[in-house]
């Protein structure tokens, strides 16, 4: 399908269908590839920004 397609990516196809008066006006087929989560669990070190802003408060 494409070229980011593989072990690292997961992808769905869908079809959509426009009925309109009772009659099928366009079906339309889309690919969608998105790359798998590799998050383990476990924690996440946050970067603590508050000594890039001046007076160490974001609003202050």
């Amino acid at each position: 399908m494409g070229t980011k397609e593989g072990k690292n990516f997961n992808s769905s196809f869908v079809s959509v269908v426009a009925i309109k008066d009772g009659k099928i006006r366009q079906i339309s087929n889309g690919y969608i590839a998105r790359p798998k989560v590799n998050f383990g669990g476990g924690t996440v070190k946050w970067f603590d920004d508050r000594k890039l802003v001046k007076g160490g408060t974001v609003n202050g």
